[in-house]
């Protein structure tokens, strides 16, 4: 899973502005392939620029990690992917827990999808539009994502509808959901030590594999 084209592309949703840019608010937008396309086409043309100027591998790198907190997590239902990786782990869990699963379990996905960007090497997306209900609770949206060589790679994005708007909970490359593959990696530590063994694992290897991993603060999740 830690795969540079996979997470790159998971990542591709939830970039919405430079560091250097001053954010500028996107129309709102009811379908969720239409959230989709939006941000698709912004997120691109951001990496394509950051590739061209050496900004994935210069210093600048740094100021556009720090701004995945206020562009990644609007868009991004973490208590529900959560629910999911956990499995059923999450129904015992006490709210103490699960609030602090979340947390770091956010903290460590955002690292990794920033490790992700700096092996960015240009691509293109096409969005299969959405023909399903607006008034649905979950949505899939299909995309097909071209990479340099020509190679198109299926990328879908489950949605849910929330009093926020559509946000994603999990990612499928290739017909690989992101959710189940934490879920099975997640295991064998929940079977032997529960969520707080999970939570000092990924503290762990973010301490490890990060000398300053970056830092988010809670956002609300689907408002369930």
């Amino acid at each position: 899973m830690r795969s540079g084209l996979a997470i790159a592309l998971f990542a591709l949703m939830f970039f919405a502005a430079p560091a250097w840019a001053t954010p500028v608010a996107a129309p709102p937008v009811t379908s969720p392939s239409g959230l989709v396309r939006q941000q698709s086409q912004r997120v691109l043309a951001v990496l394509d620029r950051a590739y061209h100027t050496h900004t994935l591998r210069g210093p600048g790198f740094d100021r556009t990690v720090m701004t995945l907190e206020r562009i990644v997590l609007p868009y991004f239902d973490i208590p529900l992917t959560g629910a999911y990786v956990l499995g059923r782990y999450s129904h015992s869990a006490t709210p103490a827990e699960r609030a602090r699963f979340d947390h770091v379990f956010m903290v460590y996905l955002v690292n990794q999808l920033a490790d992700a960007l700096r092996g960015y090497h240009g691509g293109h997306v096409v969005v299969i539009p959405y023909r399903g209900g607006l008034a649905a609770r979950y949505a899939l949206v299909r995309t097909h994502v071209t990479r340099p060589s020509g190679k198109k790679v299926a990328v879908n994005y489950s949605m849910v509808h929330t009093p926020r708007g559509w946000k994603v909970f999990d990612v499928s490359v290739e017909g690989v959901s992101y959710v189940m593959s934490y879920r099975q990696q997640f295991a064998p530590v929940l079977a032997s030590g529960g969520i707080p063994a999970l939570v000092a694992k990924l503290q762990a290897t973010l301490r490890k594999e990060h000398a300053v991993p970056v830092v988010v603060r809670s956002h609300g999740g689907s408002g369930r």
